[in-house]
């Protein structure tokens, strides 16, 4: 019998306006079940799975399963909480093979591909990110999320009872506790793009971002298309255009076209480099302005994480 999936996504507020884009492409899985907890209206099919409630219903859910105050303010936070999905909602999971969390700022090819049932059978952790990532469901990974670590890894005491963001489902906590306990985690082929435009910088090249029949794929100048696992474009602000001439998607940096055929897309010239990702530091940093000596902080924890991971063989994760 073929292995699977079943990932959460809580979301509550206003849905995102690329949100058509990653529905379409995740309704093609047959082997992964996307289970939501929100307060949005969102059409179940027979992999989206639909769970209405408030916000403050889920929290109480999470609450309810530690004997400390948890802190829980706003949806942001709950990335953080994604290690203890398999604790909190054990139940709901238990007829899984593997279990997982995921973004929507994402569009998917063909999940089913890659998420092979030999690759499944190989693997207990595929995916290094909060975009995407999934873990074997048995006893032991289901309370990884609580073996403590030293500085500068993040422990889930200090990271659940204070309302900052932690990144522990990434670099923060679970990268770190995997490699302690000796788990190597399988990297899915995906596309990555910083939220800064006007381009989607591939590996240094202008590309904007094809869906066609269950697959993604990035297209360049010379029209040279790579196929990926998921492409994330990080959260930015689209215009959205919605036709119903096909199936395909089309993503530019700027604008998402759904069912529309023949386009002509003209790609900006990438000036690209190390500046285009220092642009995206600066920006962040003008963000945090607010606070800089928190902002100096974290920094000064992200170099500490990185000398870390050093230490246990572990660089590629950061």
């Amino acid at each position: 019998m073929s292995a699977k999936i079943g990932v959460l996504i809580p979301y509550f507020g206003k849905l995102p306006n690329y949100f058509d884009a990653w529905y379409q492409s995740a309704t093609q899985s047959k082997k992964v079940d996307f289970i939501f907890y929100t307060d949005c209206k969102i059409e179940s099919t027979q992999n989206i799975i639909v769970h209405n409630c408030s916000f403050m219903d889920f929290r109480n859910k999470i609450q309810s399963k530690f004997d400390f105050k948890i802190s829980l303010e706003r949806a942001y936070k709950i990335c953080d909480f994604r290690p203890a999905y398999s604790y909190i909602f054990q139940e709901e999971l238990e007829k899984y093979q593997f279990w997982g969390y995921c973004d929507l700022d994402l569009i998917f090819g063909d999940i089913d591909k890659y998420l092979s049932d030999e690759l499944l059978s190989e693997n207990f952790v595929i995916g290094k990110y909060g975009h995407f990532s999934i873990y074997q469901n048995n006893e032991e990974i289901r309370y990884l999320f609580m073996d403590d670590g030293v500085y500068p890894e993040k422990n889930y005491r200090e990271v659940f009872q204070n309302n900052d963001a932690f990144y522990f489902d990434e670099f923060g906590g679970m990268m770190l506790k995997k490699s302690r306990n000796g788990y190597k985690t399988y990297p899915l082929k995906m596309a990555n793009f910083l939220p800064i435009p006007p381009y989607f910088n591939n590996r240094g090249e202008s590309v904007y971002i094809k869906w066609s029949n269950g697959k993604v794929y990035t297209v360049s100048k010379d029209n040279h298309l790579e196929e990926y696992f998921y492409v994330h474009y990080s959260k930015r602000k689209f215009n959205f255009h919605k036709s119903n001439q096909s199936s395909k998607i089309i993503i530019t940096p700027s604008d998402i076209y759904m069912g529309y055929d023949n386009l002509h897309i003209k790609l900006k010239n990438a000036k690209l480099g190390k500046f285009y990702y220092y642009k995206y530091i600066l920006r962040r940093i003008y963000s945090h302005r607010s606070n800089i000596r928190k902002l100096i902080q974290r920094m000064i924890w992200s170099r500490d994480l990185k000398k870390y991971a050093d230490s246990l063989n572990d660089k590629e994760n950061f």
